[in-house]
């Protein structure tokens, strides 16, 4: 469940409020699919410390749309640092 103050704004919530969801999601379809496919982590992804979090838990790729498009392309070194 989510939980934000902006929880009931029109067009739903994005980035850094759903990284905790996210991330306790993106280990249930790898435990089940094995190695077998790429998963893509999304929702909240703005820092390395997250990125390397969902990698963790399972991820192969993360998105960081959200990161990106509210600050700049520059956010990118965050990602990587």
């Amino acid at each position: 469940m989510l939980a934000s103050k902006n929880a009931a704004e029109p067009g739903g919530l994005s980035g850094k409020p759903l990284f905790a969801l996210a991330l306790d999601t993106i280990g249930r379809p790898r435990k089940r699919i094995g190695d077998g496919a790429a998963l893509i982590a999304v929702g909240g992804i703005d820092c390395a410390p997250d990125a390397l979090a969902m990698f963790s838990a399972g991820a192969d790729l993360v998105q960081a749309y959200s990161a990106l498009v509210h600050e700049s392309p520059a956010r990118v070194r965050r990602l990587t640092a």
